[in-house]
């Protein structure tokens, strides 16, 4: 049975609130927390500047700037959060390096 568009997009967008979701359940505020250090991690790029989820998952995981959530899934809601706010803008995909991922594609995004 072939998906179609409208049917990946639902599952993705009920992917992403499930993520979300447990992540606030887990560490409540840990959406808000993590959409604000999103915020101040883009104003420290310069404008065209382009990274991939997992580029802005590891950089707060290495400083330990926030609570690592339970799926790093919980990443997702908080960058399609950025992009309808208008401070990013998707370029094109590119591989994943997470050895976990497979070399998978994700989305590209440029600092607008």
């Amino acid at each position: 049975m072939q998906l179609s568009i409208l049917d990946a997009i639902q599952a993705r967008d009920a992917g992403i609130k499930k993520s979300s979701d447990h992540a606030e359940q887990v560490n409540p505020g840990w959406n808000e927390r993590c959409y604000r250090l999103l915020q101040w991690w883009l104003s420290t790029k310069s404008k065209g500047f382009r990274f991939k989820t997992e580029d802005f998952r590891i950089a707060s995981n290495l400083e330990d700037m926030i609570e690592k959530p339970a799926h790093d899934r919980a990443f997702g809601g908080i960058i399609v959060r950025a992009f309808k706010a208008g401070l990013i803008r998707k370029i094109g995909t590119i591989q994943v390096v997470n050895p976990k991922a497979h070399c998978a594609n994700a989305t590209l995004w440029e600092v607008i």
